[in-house]
């Protein structure tokens, strides 16, 4: 694979959020930050506090955990992103997860890292999405389509050791085939929102969310609300 070189060293340390209730998988990532890096971290044990967080400390990176009960790390990203859309959020899954992975692809985030990933790539990758670009596991297909947050382009790199050798290719999950507005509306529906509760969130009109609804059920093959929900179990994308 070819080399990516490192970019240029900021002379001020990264500061970064890390937003998960799981208080040993946070101690652990704060020493390593600290100790190795010495870049300063913050701590949020829920979606709440990590709104409040990241609007307050203006992080440089937000790293959010995707195991936050019933989407709650995707629609962190979408509220962070409504308000702070420069703001750099990625995203930690236990496993490579094809579904996780489309839905955070479609959402346009800059990054997915998992905890099978080392510390060393970790930092690697969030060096790439402070330089501007957008950082996936090696052999993800890219979705992304407008410029990272930051100064550089919108590039996509695979960095090297980015998923276990000999890790069996896993199927393309449905949820490739949505666009970012139907990944969105299809996370608050799987939530148990109404059309006009989701429309509320969204800032959109309940005909539009309609339509949305209409074209994502017609896109993934399913005829019944309830069965949104059971895809979006199965795909892990709500608890």
């Amino acid at each position: 694979m070819e080399r990516i070189d490192q970019p240029h060293q900021p002379s001020v340390p990264p500061r970064i959020l890390i937003v998960t209730a799981r208080r040993l998988l946070v101690e652990g990532l704060q020493c390593l930050f600290r100790e190795q890096m010495n870049w300063p971290v913050l701590w949020a044990d829920s979606v709440d506090n990590g709104i409040k967080q990241a609007l307050g400390w203006q992080p440089d990176v937000t790293i959010v955990d995707l195991s936050l009960p019933d989407g709650g790390g995707l629609l962190l990203y979408q509220q962070l992103q409504a308000q702070r859309p420069k703001m750099r959020v990625v995203f930690l899954d236990d496993s490579l997860q094809q579904s996780r992975l489309a839905a955070v692809q479609r959402l346009q985030a800059p990054g997915y890292f998992t905890l099978r990933d080392s510390f060393e790539y970790l930092v690697a990758g969030l060096r790439q999405i402070l330089a501007g670009r957008a950082v996936y596991p090696a052999g993800a297909e890219v979705f992304v389509t407008k410029p990272v947050p930051g100064t550089g382009p919108a590039l996509c790199q695979s960095l090297p050791n980015g998923a276990p050798a000999g890790q069996k290719e896993k199927p393309i999950s449905p949820l490739s085939r949505l666009s970012r507005r139907e990944m969105e509306v299809l996370i608050h529906l799987a939530r148990g929102l109404t059309v006009e509760q989701c429309a509320k969130q969204l800032h959109l009109s309940p005909n539009t969310v309609d339509n949305h609804k209409a074209r994502l059920m017609r896109k993934l093959g399913i005829h019944r609300s309830v069965d949104l929900i059971r895809l979006a179990l199965r795909e892990k994308l709500v608890e």
